[in-house]
């Protein structure tokens, strides 16, 4: 949607090339691995976003264990967080979205779910996930930082299997 409404748009991802066809010509992509917190620090400071979409995680399906890659989800579903808030927080007119996860609320989903349904960390992804919305309170409250949390239910796409991520 941004390139093409004609946006300059960089695509940052782990794989060596964007394996899909580029929207527009004003999308560029980058290999970059989020674990590395000044390899990010650096690619923002040379593109100089005016907004960022943090959509990057590391995640499995249903039963993962985390335990396994605990580092490295900490690294892109926190800290490369961070990194963008700590550049947005320097630079008031930047906005920042970082998209979160139903399973916040836990593994089973019941009743009407709003902002003010408590959260549980039944796993170290939703952990993650909390950690990053409390850094985003954070800069709100102490920096002033326009920051959104979007708390996504897409999990439950019919491309995924029953038992992906939050079982139906």
């Amino acid at each position: 949607e941004l390139s093409a409404a004609g946006r300059e748009v960089l695509g940052l991802g782990r794989k060596e090339a964007y394996p899909y066809q580029p929207p527009s010509p004003y999308f560029r992509y980058a290999a970059l691995d989020l674990t590395d917190s000044s390899a990010l620090a650096r690619c923002l400071e040379a593109f100089q976003p005016d907004e960022i979409y943090h959509l990057a995680a590391v995640h499995g399906s249903a039963g993962f264990e985390y335990e396994q890659v605990w580092g490295q989800a900490l690294d892109v579903n926190v800290k490369s967080f961070h990194t963008a808030l700590e550049y947005v927080r320097r630079r008031p007119d930047v906005r920042l979205f970082y998209a979160s996860s139903a399973k916040i609320f836990g593994h089973v989903l019941r009743g009407p779910i709003s902002l003010s349904t408590p959260r549980a960390g039944e796993c170290l992804y939703s952990i993650t996930k909390k950690a990053a919305g409390g850094l985003a309170d954070h800069y709100r409250r102490n920096h002033g930082v326009v920051t959104a949390v979007g708390i996504l239910f897409n999990h439950e796409s019919e491309r995924r299997a029953p038992e992906y991520f939050i079982p139906r």
